[in-house]
């Protein structure tokens, strides 16, 4: 606007030229938007999500660790004092809930984890789905730029040639 206010004040004949690199490469964004579609694991809420899964991973195990039953061995002398003899003795012992395995705990964590798969899942889902929305609205608007470019640019340099013209010639203020 200002080259053209220029122009017309000192009376310079203008050209409608853009100048190198005043649009954007859409086509680069469209590679850009359709890299990020292998990327989506990146995004911040997946991979904290992944990080507790692993939390929630090691605390299982923790669980089937704990699960198992500590057997204790043990082993040492004992004297007797009926005739004063040393006998040497061995022992096991077994703590008393052997068939209680932490399953209330397994199971707990096993439905967590498995929530949390499922969150990760519909987060990936969602992230997908919103760079195809960008996507898709970004290829539009590269189709709507395509279509002003070459319908509506040459019309307006043609009426801007022919009022340039007009005005040369003195018909127009």
């Amino acid at each position: 606007a200002e080259t053209n206010l220029v122009s017309l004040w000192k009376g310079k004949v203008s050209e409608i030229k853009a100048p190198a690199g005043i649009e954007p490469d859409f086509s680069h964004f469209l590679d850009k938007i359709s890299g990020l579609l292998n990327n989506t694991d990146s995004a911040r809420d997946i991979v904290t999500m992944q990080s507790e899964s692993e939390i929630l991973r090691a605390e299982k195990e923790l669980a089937v660790a704990e699960a198992r039953p500590a057997i204790t061995l043990s082993g040492g002398f004992k004297r007797l004092e009926m005739d004063n003899s040393k006998s040497l003795v061995f022992g096991v012992s077994l703590p008393i809930p052997l068939f209680n395995k932490n399953q209330g705990t397994k199971a707990s964590l096993n439905a967590q984890l498995r929530s949390l798969e499922y969150d990760i899942e519909q987060s990936r889902i969602e992230s997908n789905s919103s760079i195809q929305s960008h996507l898709i609205q970004l290829k539009k608007l590269i189709d709507r730029h395509a279509t002003l470019d070459s319908l509506l640019l040459p019309t307006a340099e043609k009426v801007y040639r022919t009022l340039q013209t007009a005005y040369e010639g003195g018909r127009v203020p």
